[in-house]
C-alpha cells in the first residue's frame, strides 16, 4: 500500500472517531432536554463585521433568529464595548442587512441605519385604519466612539461616507408627508376666519 493511500485511510479513521466520540458522550448522558423553538429563537448569528482604518476598533451585528438585532462595537486595545439596537430581525424583516454600519475614516464615529423595533412593528399592525404612510420609517444612528452615545436622526433612507476623509457624512431623508389639498385649504380658512371672541377684543381696543 502506498504512503498516500495509508495517510488517506488514517484521516478517514480520525474523522470517524471525532464524529463518534461526541455522539456517544451525548447519548450516555441522556438527561439533556430536547431543543425547542424558544432555543432556536435565542440562537444568534454575527454579520457585517468590519474594522476601523487605524485597526483599533471592530464592529459586527449580533442577530437572534427572532428579535431585535444589536450593533456591537469593540475597542481592541482597551477591551471596551458599545452596543445599540438596530431594529427587529425576524419573519419578513432584515434589520441586520439594512444597518450597514461604517466607521468614519478618522475612527471617531460609527454611522448606521436603525430599522423599526419589534414593538413599533406590532403597534403598526394593531392600528385601525392604517395607511401606507403610517409604516414606521428607518432612522440614522451616529455613535460617538469616545463614549458610545448615539445621535438619532428620524426618517432617513440612506447615507454615505467618504472612504479616506473624516468629518463628513451625507444622508437622504424621507420625503415629507403630503398634505391633502382639502386639509390645506381648510387650515387656510381657519387662519383667515376670526373668531367672535377676537372681534370683541378688537372692538374694545378701538
Amino acid at each position: 500500500m502506498s504512503s498516500s493511500a495509508r495517510n488517506s485511510g488514517l484521516c478517514l479513521i480520525l474523522a470517524a472517531l471525532i464524529l463518534f466520540i461526541p455522539f456517544t458522550a451525548g447519548s450516555q448522558e441522556g438527561a439533556k432536554r430536547s431543543v425547542n423553538h424558544d432555543d432556536y429563537d435565542a440562537w444568534k448569528s454575527i454579520s457585517g463585521a468590519n474594522i476601523s482604518a487605524d485597526g483599533n476598533w471592530t464592529l459586527f451585528i449580533e442577530t437572534p433568529q427572532d428579535g431585535n438585532a444589536v450593533l456591537v462595537v469593540k475597542n481592541l486595545p482597551a477591551g471596551t464595548t458599545h452596543r445599540f439596537p438596530v431594529g427587529y430581525s425576524g419573519e419578513g424583516t432584515d434589520a441586520e442587512r439594512s444597518a450597514r454600519p461604517q466607521f468614519s475614516y478618522d475612527a471617531k464615529f460609527v454611522t448606521f441605519i436603525i430599522s423599526p423595533s419589534h414593538d413599533q412593528i406590532n403597534k403598526t399592525k394593531l392600528k385601525k385604519n392604517k395607511k401606507k404612510n403610517d409604516k414606521p420609517k428607518n432612522k440614522l444612528g451616529i455613535m460617538d466612539l469616545a463614549d458610545g452615545n448615539v445621535t438619532v436622526i428620524d426618517s432617513v433612507k440612506s447615507f454615505a461616507m467618504p472612504k479616506e476623509a473624516g468629518g463628513w457624512l451625507a444622508y437622504l431623508k424621507e420625503a415629507p408627508k403630503k398634505v391633502k389639498k382639502k386639509d390645506a385649504e381648510k387650515a387656510e380658512e381657519e387662519e383667515k376666519t376670526e373668531s367672535p371672541a377676537d372681534e370683541k377684543k378688537d372692538e374694545k381696543k378701538k
